[in-house]
């Protein structure tokens, strides 16, 4: 339960009276340092621990300072409480030097005119904001004060606020204290606003968070939001899904911090309280040496980083300009697609299921099997069966003298059975080798759609890495960019090296954008061979040298492929597998018998008939008109035919010449088939050299990794030296490139070689003619038992 302003008085003099007549007890020697918060929070621990830590460690052997407890004070949040606490520690002749890290005590500090004690104020967010006295000189000028300068960051704020969103008005969100602590405060934020061509609308926030999203006007299309420590997380979380809500573009001027919350915008890095420490160390040792806090440089440059909230840019309907993409800090970049997470192996069976290639394949196959049963119907008995009705001439009829009437209805069945023939045999077998043709065909194209889904996957994989490097690299050259800018200020470098580190960001940015652009295309062609939507987004699992893919991780394998005599055998056995599953070789076989076959029948033309046996049966079912039976020039007769006319047939058939076709044909099927055996010899050495490529090639590959690893580890070294060195004006700016081109270089590489061992992998599985991913611990045990004997065979044969 939070106390009320009202309570936070009451405990602020309670504290000064205990203070004035409790007095506690303080060291009698040793500078006592008092630390003042604006109020309590989770996060004023870690600042009392990093200032005691840097001061102490600063000082110890020279001097001997002091943190009572009773000194570590937190007001209430309000002007007045801080006012009051500040005066109790001001006038306290036992506080030797005082610290406020705080937004509203670093105010009070340096609006006041006179300070009767060294006092160090870290957090002025904004000097002209705060009305923070500045001299020629830059220090403060004030007796005993000093602060942390910071720029105008409103002004520089609503500048990059109104470049990214281009908005026309926008509300100004505020705690109620700020006005107290800084009348001028809208005065001053009007004034910006005017300089940016805008409108704003000044809302103070209050803990009625409803109240405050219903108080933003219906035409306003962008927020800025000063810090609003009053709110505990749920309430600024709820604040932050208020704004989302109303697809408010938002901008915090604490940054980054607050963009992990929720917020859209921020150009403030993280508070590096550690570095914030420092700095008020090295004050404090100046101050104990003698020198006046007021002389002392005020000046304590701040990197600025856009910070962009991918995740609240979607939730609004906001999409980024490209420039905005490359020059911001984008979090949540990749879309959570908690559905449509895809691994290896699932992207790899999704392909089986879907590509169009394969499946086309498929229906080739279906149609060969149904080829098959059409020779074997010949085979088959045939039979047919007829009715037909006629009508005919009427002379004609009459002068058929009863054999054909003017008008008939007749039907007939028949029946044929082939007993022999040479060719209609011979064809059922040509097409069933013709058809495992296809089958191994299809087999051959399952084995590329894998090979292709793997790679392309790898491939989707490596550039989301090189996107990551990339974007790590543009940062570090923002961040030597403000290094540049250090050394010109003091005096250590010319402007011209602000100038090159602008243009080798603009250049980090093209890399970038390049690098985008293969990811999306890598995503594209993975897309198309799971036959997705070509613009699907996905999320990826990245595999490792353990991943069950592949064995690698499988310790069996390393006595194989550790020695030249060893990885030898290993290629060896690994040829003997490949040629033996080989679907290559496998549809060539098939062919070639099919080709034998097809040469036998050829040959068997020259010598055998075709010899089938058939039945017909036909009926005369009516009759009319003139002609038909019994009724010849007008006079009865009576015929002796019945209605039903049958034939029983056995027929031999032989092709007596046929103009030198069958030695054509023999000819031709004979050349066939040498062909298809020069075929086959040329596969079986593709498909050697493919393995023994591949072997040599994922040879090569594995110990690349920890070679890369080593130099970008190496190059990763040289860097923070030479940057460091750099930093302190030692080394040239050409340094500084040359080590960080290595650095992204090495990075480039020790990635590269990752994932070029993975695809030199998957090309050695396609070459063999089988992949790990079906193969289950049984198998994969059956797999070495087979790979043992090889080896040890081997060796028998080599003593």
């Amino acid at each position: 339960m939070s106390l009320r302003p009202h309570h936070y008085k009451l405990v602020c003099l309670l504290s000064l009276f205990y203070l004035l007549l409790v007095r506690p007890v303080f060291p009698e020697s040793g500078t006592n340092v008092a630390i003042l918060f604006d109020g309590p929070s989770d996060f004023n621990a870690v600042i009392v621990e990093n200032y005691k830590n840097e001061i102490t460690a600063l000082t110890d052997g020279e001097f001997y300072v002091n943190f009572p407890p009773s000194m570590i004070i937190e007001a209430d949040w309000s002007v007045q409480g801080v006012d009051n606490v500040l005066n109790t520690v001001l006038y306290d002749p036992r506080v030797d030097i005082v610290i406020t890290p705080g937004v509203l005590s670093s105010i009070n500090v340096v609006r006041r005119k006179q300070l009767s004690k060294p006092v160090l104020a870290p957090w002025v967010i904004d000097n002209e904001l705060t009305g923070a006295p500045v001299s020629e000189e830059g220090t403060s000028g004030v007796k005993n004060l000093n602060y942390l300068s910071s720029a105008s960051v409103i002004k520089r704020d609503f500048k990059a606020f109104k470049d990214i969103i281009r908005f026309n008005k926008f509300a100004f969100l505020f705690m109620p204290v700020f006005p107290e602590a800084i009348p001028e405060i809208e005065d001053i934020v009007l004034t910006t606003a005017l300089s940016i061509d805008s409108e704003i609308v000044m809302i103070p926030v209050s803990e009625d968070i409803d109240q405050v999203i219903k108080s933003i006007p219906a035409d306003v299309e962008a927020v800025y939001i000063t810090p609003l420590f009053l709110l505990d997380d749920v309430k600024f979380n709820k604040l932050v899904n208020g704004l989302i809500e109303r697809k408010l573009p938002s901008f915090s001027l604490m940054g980054r911090i607050e963009v992990e919350k929720g917020l859209l915008l921020g150009l403030n890095p993280k508070q590096d309280v550690s570095r914030q420490a420092r700095r008020i160390a090295l004050n404090v040792q100046s101050i104990l040496l003698g020198q006046d806090a007021g002389s002392i440089s005020i000046r304590f440059p701040r990197q600025q980083q856009l910070t962009l909230n991918m995740k609240t840019a979607r939730a609004i309907g906001y999409s980024p300009r490209w420039e905005v993409l490359t020059e911001a800090d984008l979090l949540y970049e990749e879309k959570e697609h908690k559905d449509n997470f895809i691994t290896l192996a699932q992207a790899v069976n999704e392909s089986l299921r879907n590509n169009l290639d394969l499946l086309a394949t498929e229906r080739s196959v279906s149609a060969g099997a149904a080829e098959v049963w059409r020779a074997i119907s010949v085979l088959l008995p045939q039979s047919n069966i007829a009715f037909t009705a006629s009508r005919i001439d009427e002379d004609r009829a009459r002068a058929s003298m009863g054999n054909q009437a003017e008008k008939s209805t007749t039907g007939s069945v028949d029946v044929n059975q082939i007993l022999f023939s040479e060719s209609a045999f011979s064809n059922v077998s040509v097409q069933r080798n013709l058809q495992k043709s296809r089958e191994y065909n299809r087999d051959e194209v399952r084995l590329d759609i894998i090979a292709a889904t793997s790679i392309a996957y790898l491939n989707v994989l490596r550039a989301k890495i090189f996107e990551k490097i990339r974007k790590s690299n543009l940062k570090l050259s923002k961040s030597n960019l403000q290094l540049a800018k250090i050394r010109r200020d003091i005096g250590v470098a010319n402007p011209s090296e602000v100038y090159r580190w602008e243009s080798e960001i603009a250049l980090d940015r093209i890399d970038l954008v390049d690098t985008q652009a293969e990811r999306k295309n890598a995503e594209i062609l993975l897309n198309r061979l799971l036959h997705r939507p070509l613009n699907e987004q996905f999320s990826t699992i990245d595999i490792s040298l353990d991943s069950p893919y592949f064995k690698v991780g499988d310790e069996r394998i390393t006595k194989y492929i550790d020695n030249p005599r060893s990885f030898e055998i290993f290629k060896d056995f690994m040829v003997s597998e490949g040629l033996s599953i080989s679907p290559a070789i496998r549809d060539l076989d098939s062919q070639i018998k099919a080709q034998n076959t097809v040469l036998r029948s050829s040959k068997s033309a020259f010598i055998l008939p075709d010899i089938s046996v058939g039945a017909e049966a036909n009926r005369l079912f009516s009759e009319g008109g003139a002609g038909q039976r019994g009724d010849i020039e007008g006079l009865p007769l009576v015929s002796s035919q019945d209605d039903t006319d049958w034939t029983i047939f056995l027929q031999a058939s032989f092709p007596l010449f046929r103009g030198g076709a069958k030695i054509a044909e023999y000819k031709q099927a004979r050349e066939q088939l040498f062909s298809l055996r020069l075929q086959r010899q040329s596969v079986i050495e593709r498909v050697e050299q493919d393995i023994r490529s591949a072997m040599n090639n994922t040879g090569a590959s594995f110990p690349s990794i920890k070679f890369s690893k080593n130099a970008a580890d190496a190059a990763h070294k040289n860097l923070e030296l030479v940057t460091d060195s750099y930093s302190r004006g030692v080394v040239s700016i050409l340094d500084l490139l040359d080590a960080q081109d290595a650095s992204i270089s090495a990075d480039l590489n020790s990635a590269t070689a990752v994932y070029d061992f993975f695809i030199d992998l998957v090309n050695l599985h396609r070459a063999i003619g089988r992949f790990d991913f079906y193969l289950d611990k049984q198998e994969n045990d059956i797999w070495f038992n087979r790979l043992e004997k090889f080896y040890n065979k081997s060796l028998e044969g080599q003593k």
